[in-house]
Order: C-alpha cells, then structure tokens, then sequence
C-alpha cells in the first residue's frame, strides 16, 4: 500500500495531473493500492479517482465510487451545478464558510450578501451542526458504511510482541540507508565537503595567533566581563 499525503500541493494542474496518473498506472497495472488525501483537485484529476472518502469533523459522510458522488448529493438536496468541479463543490458544502456564500448565490442583492456577512459565528455553526445531521443520517440511511465492509477477512490479527533489532542492526540498516543516500546525491556530498575546507580555512585564519587555549580563553572571558 501507498500512503500520500496531498501529492499534488505546489504543483500546476498538468503535472498534478501526470502525477496522478502514475499513482493510477501503480494501481491498476502494478497491483498496488494507493490511498492519498488530495488538496483542490481539477475536475480532470477527480475524475481520475476510482474511490472517494469524504470526512467533515471526524465524521464520514460520503464513502463510495468517486464517479457516484454528485448523484448521490444530489439525492439527499445538494446538487452540483452544471460545469462545476465537483470537488469545488463538495468543499462547499462541508465547510462553514459555504453557508454563507450559499446565501449570497441565491439572492445577489446587496441586502442579501450584507445579511450573510452579518451573522454571527454562533448562527452559523448552528446552521452547519444542522447540515452536518442530515450528512451523517443520509449516509446512515445509504447503507455505504455495510457495503464498504463487504469481502473484508474478518480473521483477527495477532498482536503479540516481535523480538526487537538489536542496536547493532539498527545503527547498520541506518548507515548503509544514509551512505546510499550520498551516494545518490553527490552534489550534496561536495557541497558539504567544500563546506568544511572554508570553515576550516577561517577558523585556522581566526585562531593561527593564538599561542594556546588557557590564553585564548581568558582573554575571551575578559572581553565578556567587560
């Protein structure tokens, strides 16, 4: 299994979407199951995905095909306009500042929009407590939380103690991790290397004088006292 973590931060829409794609290639032709958090995707990449986990405050309100999902919104009084990214969409509506950009869509007054900014914290953290319930009831009611368990090895698992890696192959696994790490970025190897020598150069430039630490010393701690 791969585990990532917002891969495509940083990145343009092309490249977020090459590198989706290759997660996708890893999945499909080398068998590999690839679970990843991802931040504004395109409507291109969403449609990459084949499962989708929606999570509001701890609380699963969606869990299923990812090609299901607006449907599936749509059944339960949320629907997705048209040529909209769906995951724009979704983020909308599971978050508390979309209570008050929906208000604002649905009246483009100017009454309306001072009346959405206007409301306080409280109002708008009772209205989304609100829709949060009906999230979790739908999804109760939708049966996904059985179907996702289907197929699954209820076998339990063991928890008992392995035998520890002695200190020894611990600091051996570690070095030969690091030392091929170097080797694999020698640049970084040279550049530390030149580090040292200049350092190395001004320090012997900064101290050649000094006739030996006792003098070095207390002459450091005069300039101190002073």
């Amino acid at each position: 299994m791969i585990f990532l973590d917002e891969p495509t931060t940083g990145l343009d829409s092309k490249t977020s979407e090459n590198v989706i794609n290759l997660l996708v290639n890893l999945a499909q032709k080398g068998g590999r199951t690839v679970v990843s958090t991802i931040h504004q995707p395109s409507s291109e990449v969403f449609s990459l995905f084949d499962e989708l986990i929606l999570v509001v405050r701890g609380n699963i309100i969606y869990q299923g095909k990812a090609e299901n999902a607006v449907t599936y919104f749509s059944s339960i009084g949320f629907q997705c306009p048209k040529l909209t990214n769906p995951a724009d969409y979704f983020m909308k509506i599971i978050n508390e500042s979309g209570i008050m950009l929906e208000m604002m869509e649905k009246d483009q007054g100017r009454a309306a929009s001072k009346a959405a900014l206007q409301m306080s914290q409280d109002e708008i953290e009772s209205r989304f407590l609100e829709r949060l319930n009906h999230f979790n009831e739908c999804y109760t009611k939708s049966g996904m939380a059985q179907k996702a368990l289907e197929g699954l090895d209820g076998d339990k698992v063991s928890t008992k103690d392995h035998p520890k890696v002695n200190w020894f192959l611990q600091f051996w696994y570690i070095f030969v991790r690091k030392l091929q790490d170097e080797i694999r970025n020698p640049m970084e190897m040279k550049v530390k290397i030149a580090q040292k020598l200049i350092f190395s150069a001004i320090i012997m430039l900064a101290f050649n004088r000094v006739n030996s630490f006792s003098y070095f010393l207390a002459n450091l701690l005069r300039k101190a006292w002073k």
